[in-house]
């Protein structure tokens, strides 16, 4: 192949390596094979980036062995070093071409390391230097190859420019996946559902109550495309108002967020919602974000139906009725839930008062919490 087809080969694969960091071996090799070499070392670190700090140690030829010995004897009496720190970053330093005469030829590393494994002939760059970034990458040939070729060296230097680019952004997807899971493990000392939106209402985050959320049977939302919709349209209208309208909020004057309701899809209760904007240009991300929460109130009374039924011998309709009336739902919101008349609720809360020997409704709800505990506490 001519330099141009090695080239445009081989900065496709380059910035592959970059967003898919376990390629960096693989895309090492290609371009070693491309420029006559068989050994290679990539070193890509970032004190800035938790927990080892280290992004990338990529190897070509080497054994574990030889990487030990190196690191713990060899890299302090590098003199590659040297003559790379004199370099200007992303210039290629090869030893037989820019070295003063003979000195790699002398050299301990040269005659003690690299000799004694088949190798000689190195050339490499500086990627990164500063206080809390270093990354080098050097290829090495067999002895018997002799010194690198200017087109072998050109090809190399017309690579360099490109693996810095892929290594910055392979850096900056390594700090993103750092943030994203640090961010998830926050949301998820949440108890209630929580979802991390963006300004075009794209789902960036959300915790595992959240996932558990959507998939619960009475749950009337879904999420599509990353946004929160829903098969009923007046539940997708108000979602879409209430994030609009945090977004608003969020460039004016503090105010609190309000509380918003949804009709869970059974008709038997409902999800409290609210959403919470994020102060401006704060977000994890750099974009204006809101928290959306949401608290699945129905899916915490289902739990107990079956216990109130066998307890105090109620129908499941009564049973039913029962938790809405401890959820703090009125006679006439049971009645909108279960698309039923009001006379028709009265009549059967009447009866519920009769199987529990209460006389009010304060009563009832007061009886029912105790059992609900009760079971609450044994299920535990």
């Amino acid at each position: 192949m001519s330099l141009d087809e090695d080239f445009s080969r081989l900065t496709g694969r380059v910035y592959e390596a970059g967003s898919l960091g376990e390629e960096w071996p693989v895309v090492l090799g290609e371009i070693a094979s491309a420029i006559g070499g068989v050994a290679s070392v990539m070193y890509h670190l970032d004190k800035t980036l938790p927990p080892q700090n280290i992004i990338l140690e990529a190897t070509l030829w080497y054994s574990p062995e030889d990487r030990a010995s190196y690191r713990d004897y060899w890299v302090a009496r590098d003199i590659r070093m040297l003559r790379w720190a004199d370099a200007p970053l992303g210039v290629v330093f090869a030893e037989e071409r820019d070295a003063p005469v003979n000195e790699w030829d002398r050299c301990e590393i040269n005659n003690d390391f690299f000799r004694p494994r088949g190798l000689s002939h190195s050339m490499g760059s500086r990627l990164f230097a500063d206080a809390q970034r270093f990354g080098a990458l050097s290829f090495n040939r067999e002895l018997s190859q002799g010194p690198y070729h200017d087109r072998e060296i050109d090809l190399f230097q017309h690579l360099v420019p490109h693996i810095i680019r892929a290594l910055q952004l392979q850096r900056q997807l390594m700090r993103a996946e750092t943030k994203a899971n640090g961010l998830a493990r926050g949301l998820d000392h949440f108890q209630l559902a929580v979802f991390l939106i963006g300004q075009e209402h794209k789902i960036i985050e959300l915790n595992t109550a959240a996932v558990k959320l959507l998939q619960a049977a009475n749950c009337p939302i879904a999420l599509k495309s990353d946004r929160l919709c829903s098969k009923r349209p007046a539940v997708e209208t108000l979602l879409k108002a209430q994030l609009a309208a945090a977004f608003v909020t969020q460039k004016q004057a503090s105010q609190p967020p309000p509380m918003f309701r949804i009709p869970a899809s059974d008709g038997l209760g409902w999800i409290d919602g609210m959403v919470v904007p994020l102060p401006p240009g704060e977000g994890a991300f750099g974009e204006t974000m809101v928290l959306l929460f949401l608290s699945d109130r129905s899916a915490v009374l289902e739990l107990h139906r079956p216990a109130i039924m066998q307890q105090f011998q109620f129908t499941a309709a009564e049973a039913e009725i029962a938790n809405a009336l401890v959820g703090g739902n009125s006679i006439e919101e049971i009645s909108g839930l279960r698309n039923v008349s009001r006379e028709t609720i009265r009549a059967q809360v009447k009866s519920i008062q009769s199987k529990t020997e209460t006389r009010s409704q304060g009563q009832l709800v007061a009886l029912l919490s105790r059992g609900l505990s009760a079971v609450r506490s044994f299920r535990s």
